[in-house]
């Protein structure tokens, strides 16, 4: 791959919220009288984070954005753009960017929209924001995951219950500061056959909420079982083709930055593709599956820890509903 096709993007900074305090799985299998250890051993995840009464998406989304307006020394008013990309709302109609612009006072208005590609949303938004930074009419541009998951889960469903986890995840993109660094190359595949093995069935068009309002079809499903062997089917051919065409090889990467899915995914990942276990960025333990946040919250504690540098290769990856996997390179 040629330096001069090389998108001059810098991730200048990034910020994170996580509502409450942790709700460890020990808790919840008390709580549910399940077997002791059962999550940690088929999910991995050891705690996750839940919203309480007080939080919403709008309000999350909020917090991240100011702490990466902190941590890069900015104002809103130094931003051009604010995208969110999130696969959960407070509203059908408006989704969340408006609803977390309107928190910060201004001097312009800002434009917003939305971007929604589920647990893809900020890999999908990283690609799309890149293309439209130009340095004329978008020079500073923010990406706004904020999810609630946990209002859509049913605890008879102990796989997905036991999952996922609440937060927020944002980032400030700007030119970047020196030549070869940006977005090296992006790529997506979706496998439709797949389309409703991870659903929410009510609550759109087809079964809305007036005519169905209880109804456990509202809650969030999804076919574990499948999931992973569509990944053991799917996965080694889309990062064969992802770097087909580069003089990079996967090898090269110094961090992969994936979206918890599960740890049985994520391990499932790392054996069929060979990686090097100090390239996997993973902390599902800690939070579960954030959906749009999952990778970005790797990313950013790997950055508070001070690991990535400047100029080293990163990937960001994952899997969404679908069934999708995206990816893209770059050169922090």
């Amino acid at each position: 791959m040629k330096p001069t096709s090389i998108l001059p993007v810098k991730i200048i900074s990034t910020g994170i919220f996580m509502p409450g305090e942790p709700v460890t799985s020990t808790q919840l299998e008390v709580k549910y009288n399940k077997s002791q250890g059962w999550t940690d051993k088929h999910s991995g995840v050891q705690q996750r984070h839940w919203a309480g009464p007080g939080d919403t998406c709008t309000s999350m989304g909020v917090a991240a954005l100011q702490n990466a307006l902190t941590a890069a020394g900015m104002v809103y008013d130094d931003l051009d753009l604010v995208v969110s990309a999130s696969a959960t709302y407070d509203y059908p109609i408006p989704h969340n960017a408006c609803l977390i612009q309107s928190h910060f006072e201004s001097s312009k208005p800002v434009p917003g929209f939305d971007i929604d590609a589920t647990c893809l949303g900020w890999i999908v938004a990283m690609e799309v924001c890149s293309k439209m930074l130009d340095g004329v009419r978008y020079k500073r541009i923010a990406i706004v995951c904020s999810e609630i998951a946990s209002t859509h889960l049913n605890p008879e469903d102990w796989e997905t219950f036991s999952l996922l986890g609440d937060g927020a995840f944002a980032c400030i993109l700007g030119s970047a500061d020196e030549v070869g660094q940006g977005l090296i190359h992006a790529d997506m595949k979706t496998y439709p056959q797949a389309a409703t093995t991870n659903i929410v069935e009510i609550g759109g068009n087809a079964f809305p909420f007036h005519a169905y309002p209880i109804d456990e079809r509202q809650f969030f499903k999804m076919n574990g079982k499948h999931l992973l062997k569509l990944a053991d089917e799917t996965v080694p051919s889309f990062f064969n083709g992802f770097f087909k065409d580069l003089d990079i090889r996967l090898s090269d990467v110094k961090w992969i930055f994936p979206h918890q899915a599960s740890l049985p995914g994520l391990l499932l990942s790392e054996r069929l593709l060979g990686m090097n276990e100090d390239q996997l960025v993973i902390n599902i333990q800690k939070y579960g599956n954030t959906l749009s946040c999952a990778a970005g919250i790797a990313l950013h504690e790997t950055l508070i820890a001070e690991k990535v540098q400047r100029g080293d290769l990163i990937m960001i990856v994952g899997t969404g509903a679908g069934f999708s996997i995206g990816g893209s390179l770059w050169r922090f």
